[in-house]
């Protein structure tokens, strides 16, 4: 194989209905010179039958028997070549000048192990939320991640493959916030405040299934590798009723006017909850009865209707 600079690693497991549309926006990245490691996590839908529809040979379909998001991301690790590792989901989509961007931060701030971006929203029915674009970017701060304020997804994270296999993931946490987080130990890390990645936020999706308790995430990275007692923060040790992510699941697809998409997820969560008021909330919201121009994201941040900012977006 010719040197690669880049090695893209997209988990995925039964996700026919995104999977080409998460591949067209990779292959599409304006910066070519990477490889595209798909691991397959035992999907038993027509997933495959999608990723096969394209000839590339920057491809590399990796086939496992099911063993779940983190298992499927190591493995994807391990088999990558280039010196960057770039994440993508298999249900989101990125801009395609992502890569482009991301390694000329890198080029200019050799300190830095791995940088990221905002991101913006799409809908299962490709509505779009946005936020204003900006010029800039920060450092990420270990409190960032332990303290729930940090403004990226993992999705858009482009990192050092050798520091990452050195860190590895932490297999009984399941996400990858303790993998950022232990590379701030050997560098720095970078948020661009452009949104360059989409997140597609619907509760089907691996993300947002695995995510549920999401809320308490920084506190279990917090108490694993940097305990310190911090005044006025409390930790709740389970997530009663309806989660954070499934309110904005409603929230943003309403927002965003795909409706059937708020619907679907209100609904599910009032069969849930079913004595809950705020499910009633929820299902009034996903009715339309009362829509947003704009809705409030993590940490203050501001999502508003915008037009797709693809070309096209199909290959379903």
């Amino acid at each position: 194989m010719v040197d690669v600079a880049v090695s893209v690693i997209m988990p995925v497991y039964n996700q026919e209905t995104y999977v080409g549309d998460a591949i067209r926006c990779i292959l599409d990245q304006s910066f070519r010179n990477f490889e595209f490691i798909i691991v397959d996590d035992g999907s038993t839908d027509g997933t495959i039958e999608v990723i096969n529809r394209f000839d590339d040979p920057r491809i590399r379909l990796i086939r496992a028997d099911h063993g779940g998001y983190l298992s499927a991301l190591k493995l994807a690790t391990r088999a990558a070549e280039g010196k960057w590792l770039a994440r993508m989901d298999s249900d989101d989509l990125c801009l395609p000048d992502r890569f482009e961007k991301q390694l000329d931060f890198l080029e200019a701030h050799p300190e830095c192990v791995f940088v990221t971006s905002a991101y913006g929203i799409v809908t299962p029915n490709d509505k779009f939320l946005g936020i204003s674009n900006h010029s800039g970017w920060h450092f990420v701060l270990p409190s960032d991640i332990t303290h729930g304020r940090r403004l990226f997804c993992d999705g858009c994270t482009m990192f050092d493959r050798k520091a990452a296999i050195e860190m590895d993931y932490d297999d009984e946490l399941g996400v990858e916030s303790p993998l950022w987080y232990r590379l701030l130990q050997t560098g720095k890390g970078a948020v661009l405040e452009e949104p360059l990645y989409f997140v597609r936020w619907r509760m089907g999706s691996l993300s947002r299934g695995q995510m549920k308790n999401a809320g308490n995430v920084h506190f279990q990275v917090r108490d694993r590798y940097d305990n310190a007692e911090i005044v006025g923060i409390r930790r709740c040790d389970r997530q009663i009723g309806i989660s954070k992510n499934e309110k904005r699941a409603v929230y943003y697809n309403a927002a965003a006017g795909d409706f059937s998409s708020a619907r679907k997820t209100a609904f599910s969560v009032w069969r849930q909850s079913p004595f809950n008021v705020e499910a009633y909330k929820l299902i009034y919201i996903a009715s339309g009865f009362r829509r947003s121009k704009s809705v409030e994201g993590p940490c203050g941040v501001i999502f508003s209707p915008i037009s797709s900012p693809f070309e096209k977006i199909s290959v379903r």
